[in-house]
């Protein structure tokens, strides 16, 4: 076991949210001071966009889908900052964060269907001759998504990465296109922070969907 910039980036950085949503909610009042407000917002717009997925019933995971989108988005923002790791470019974290929420959509498919959960996997009022083609094909598609989540995340943040370094080293072999290639990093900069919130939104917000589904099989 050791400490590196890896695991030191991807405690450290959490850790100061956690601290910053302490003290936002720490000494709540009627009226709002303006850490206390931001929270209740950034809070109050992840709510209201996981609830619309997954009603009253599914309210019990949104903690944990808003503390999704907060980490993810934070290793993003610290991507962008010089000297630290680029946590959410590398296939060991992002898989093994789609891999948490796998093993969470069968844990909760578990609970709320118990052994009738391969039944989700099969349409009702399917022809009979068309179930297994069609169980291989949605099973398949249930496994796949780990990999699908991971890579979205991975690649995303790597080609930001990649296009920076490109240009950035083109501008410094060429002195007479310095300033283009200066003015042109920091609105590529400015689009990567896009991208990171972007990037954790969509995690976040897929892992509802996955969490929605299995949750509500083919109910409307």
């Amino acid at each position: 076991l050791s400490i590196s910039d890896f695991s030191l980036t991807i405690v450290c950085l959490p850790m100061l949210v956690c601290f910053v949503m302490y003290i936002g909610a720490r000494r709540m009042s009627y009226y709002p001071r303006a850490l206390q407000n931001f929270v209740e917002i950034v809070y109050e717009t992840c709510h209201d966009i996981f609830y619309g997925y997954l009603g009253r019933r599914g309210a019990r995971y949104i903690p944990f889908l808003f503390s999704l989108i907060l980490f993810i988005f934070l290793l993003n923002l610290g991507n962008l900052i010089p000297g630290l790791f680029a946590t959410t470019s590398q296939l060991a974290l992002t898989l093994t964060l789609s891999s948490m929420v796998l093993i969470l959509v069968v844990a909760i498919g578990f609970w709320e269907h118990g052994t009738s959960l391969w039944k989700i996997f099969i349409p009702p009022d399917l022809p009979f001759a068309l179930r297994p083609f069609l169980f291989v094909l949605e099973l398949f598609s249930f496994l796949i998504r780990p990999f699908s989540l991971a890579l979205r995340l991975a690649i995303n943040m790597i080609a930001g990465h990649v296009m920076l370094h490109i240009i950035s080293s083109f501008g410094a072999q060429i002195v007479s296109i310095k300033l283009v290639t200066i003015a042109i990093s920091s609105i590529l900069s400015i689009l990567e922070l896009v991208v990171a919130a972007l990037q954790a939104y969509v995690f976040a917000l897929l892992s509802c969907i996955y969490i929605a589904d299995i949750m509500h099989g083919h109910e409307d």
